[in-house]
């Protein structure tokens, strides 16, 4: 699961791919959709696994938001702390997508990921994030 999530995340963001609004979409709407497919086919026996993959995904997605920071044009002040940003981001992102997928209905996919957005954006500005460009 972990090779398949990886695997859609290069498909639709390659390595290339630069920080922008429709990539950051991209990105929070590829969490959430990877998590809720991966919900629907979870057994009883995959509990065990569960964990593992969520640290991985956690992980992609802290080292893709990180290479964004690091790679993109700084608006503010040079002490900005991409590591950290990207660590605080990529968990806001991956813990409200966990949450979301153990309660779909609640909402849908589409209106979470602008909620995360809207969110996570402020955090980002500084390093030329979603208001910037």
């Amino acid at each position: 699961m972990t090779e398949k999530f990886q695997l859609i995340l290069k498909k639709r963001l390659p390595d290339d791919s630069a920080f922008s609004p429709d990539n950051l979409y991209v990105l929070v709407q590829t969490i959430f959709q990877f998590l809720i497919r991966f919900r629907q086919y979870l057994t009883p026996g995959d509990k065990q696994f569960e964990p593992l993959l969520e640290n991985a995904m956690q992980k992609e997605l802290y080292r893709l938001l990180l290479k964004w920071l690091e790679s993109g044009p700084r608006q503010s002040c040079p002490q900005e702390k991409p590591e950290a940003t990207a660590l605080v981001v990529s968990w806001g992102i991956f813990g409200s997508a966990m949450q979301w997928s153990r309660n779909p209905q609640n909402c849908s996919v589409e209106w979470m990921v602008e909620e995360i957005i809207e969110v996570v954006k402020v955090n980002l500005a500084p390093f030329g994030g979603p208001d910037q460009a």
